[in-house]
């Protein structure tokens, strides 16, 4: 194993088990453990009705926290920083990591650079940045921050790796893009597949190798970026944007997942890892451990989702029969039709249980698979470092407007029918809609879960007999959840009122509470 980036990823992980052992070891920022506890309650409510992936929790709410104070608009940033760090200690944030006082400093620093950055625009616009802007800015200072408090040396390196094979072995053509930088593609690509990172965090990313000065910018560099923040930043996710072709992120991600496996690989045995990837043999049977070990969490974690979505969905059909259904076959229609709303509160939990037990879990064929990808990786001079050639298939626009004008039709038919099987069954109009929306949301949380489960998957399954039927039947039924998920979380009125209404007094309530709590401390101590 002679590879320079996997070494580059092994050193990257001692380093940063080095530093964060060294952090602990420093004087700690404290917090009252009465106002974390009250701190962690409200962020799983917030967390419970505004559902992120969990290694998104932490930066996210950094930025919150930023927003709600308005640190880059106003204030001093040397009492910004105890502010947010002590609010992220409360929500037990930094769990396993140490938070030394000598980094409210340099956070402090971190949230001055970008209030300069905002006054040099003002300066030079005679105006704050606009809102898209702004809050773009406040999502790469949270970024900055997290990346402060938790070690990202290793995480940087295995985009690293991943990024240089692959650009090394040309998987991503120039001539595949229509006028898009091929190396930024596969970045952005490498980013979201192997550490599921956000476009916030890539966009960050960009930003940093556009301006390697930011570390340090000097005024100039400031007034410079001013004039230029609006273009840069729409540039940057004008990338982010982008729709790569599906055959070539699918490749992206099947070796994400051999770099994954890899990853861990490495965490296993990082005294030892140089000797450890040397050894083939070696190598493949700890390979194999951790691939059953990643199948078998893979399907914990599948379950206990499939049973909180089941419970959600049960939950949230019995509210709405009792706020919406009965009250209007009670005013409406003067009786109540217990078959369609058994129908409506029991039906949609039934289908996401029988279509979420039909996910298949990869197995041996898939592990021998990671293993040959591994192979490539680890020993490029026994296993060749020829190209990666895919196929990339552009759409023929001739047919396009035919094929808009067949799927609306498809679309109609499909919910038409729908429809005309629930008046058959003699389902109201209010039954009708409720049924409508909770059938192909399910329909579509079915399919991310698919998705979750095929997440380690590297061997392509072939469909089936019907699949393109099944394809074209549910494709309508799948477009309607999907934009009625989007929309509800765009409509989280659960999360603005928390947000407007709930976060600023309950922390406030809490900081008085500290304050009070360290008050009577200090009093005792100073009594004895």
């Amino acid at each position: 194993m002679a590879v320079a980036s996997i070494q580059k990823l092994i050193n990257a992980h001692r380093d940063d088990y080095a530093l964060a052992a060294t952090e602990k070891q420093q004087q700690q920022v404290k917090v009252s453990q009465t106002s974390s506890l009250l701190a962690q309650l409200y962020e799983r409510v917030r967390n419970a009705v505004d559902y992120q992936e969990e290694h998104l929790l932490r930066k996210r709410a950094l930025k919150r926290i930023m927003l709600r104070i308005k640190s880059l608009e106003k204030g001093d940033s040397q009492k910004h920083a105890p502010a947010i760090v002590q609010e992220i200690l409360w929500a037990q944030y930094m769990r396993g990591y140490g938070m030394p006082v000598a980094k409210l400093r340099v956070i402090a620093k971190i949230v001055r650079k970008y209030q300069l950055l905002v006054l040099g625009y003002k300066h030079t616009y005679r105006k704050l940045p606009a809102e898209a802007t702004l809050n773009r800015l406040y999502a790469f200072a949270a970024v900055e921050i997290e990346r402060l408090l938790v070690p990202h040396t290793a995480q940087d390196a295995i985009v690293d790796a991943q990024f240089q094979f692959l650009h090394a072995r040309k998987l991503i053509p120039q001539s595949a893009l229509d006028l898009q930088p091929a190396a930024t593609q596969l970045f952005i690509a490498s980013s979201r597949s192997l550490i599921k990172a956000d476009d916030e965090m890539i966009g960050y990313k960009i930003f940093l190798l556009k301006h390697p000065f930011w570390g340090n910018p000097s005024k100039e560099q400031f007034l410079q970026l001013a004039q230029l923040l609006d273009t840069e930043l729409i540039e940057i996710w004008e990338y982010l944007d982008y729709k790569l072709p599906k055959s070539i992120y699918k490749e992206v991600t099947k070796y994400a997942i051999s770099f994954q496996i890899l990853d861990k690989l490495i965490v296993n045995n990082l005294l030892n890892a140089e000797q450890v990837l040397a050894n083939e043999e070696h190598t493949e049977l700890e390979v194999r451990e951790i691939c059953e070990a990643e199948y078998a969490e893979n399907r914990k974690r599948l379950h206990t989702t499939i049973v909180r979505s089941i419970i959600y969905i049960f939950i949230t059909k019995v509210f709405l029969a009792v706020l919406i259904e009965i009250p209007y076959e009670l005013i409406v229609l003067k009786h109540i039709n217990w078959t369609t709303l058994a129908i409506n509160i029991f039906f949609p939990a039934i289908t996401l249980f029988f279509v979420a037990n039909n996910f298949s879990i990869p197995n041996e064929k898939n592990t021998t698979q990671i293993m040959q990808m591994l192979r490539g990786i680890l020993f490029p001079e026994l296993y060749g470092n020829k190209a990666l050639t895919v196929k990339v298939t552009k759409p023929n626009y001739s047919f396009i407007l035919i094929f808009r004008i067949f799927y609306a039709i498809l679309f109609l038919l499909v919910i038409g029918g729908i429809i005309y099987l629930l008046n058959l069954l003699q389902f109201n109009i209010a039954g009708i809609l409720i049924f409508l929306v909770f059938f192909s949301t399910i329909c579509f949380v079915a399919m991310r879960l698919r998705a979750t489960a095929a997440e380690l998957r590297v061997v392509d399954t072939r469909p089936g007999v019907l699949s393109p039927l099944v394809d074209m039947l549910s494709a309508p039924i799948l477009l309607l959840g999907k934009k009625l998920s989007e929309g509800a979380s765009d409509l989280n009125f659960f999360v603005v009122i928390l947000d407007f209404l709930v976060e600023a007094p309950f922390k406030k309530i809490i900081k008085v509470f500290e304050d009070w709590t360290n008050y009577i401390r200090e009093t005792r101590e100073d009594i004895v």
